[in-house]
């Protein structure tokens, strides 16, 4: 249970800083 929380905290850190990337890109183009 424990790492199922785990992995979906860092999944969401994870889309979070996608967004984040391809809005520099977007502003960078």
């Amino acid at each position: 249970m424990r790492s199922i929380l785990l992995f979906y905290e860092l999944n969401q850190k994870l889309t979070k800083w996608q967004i984040e990337v391809s809005r520099n890109n977007d502003t960078s183009v």
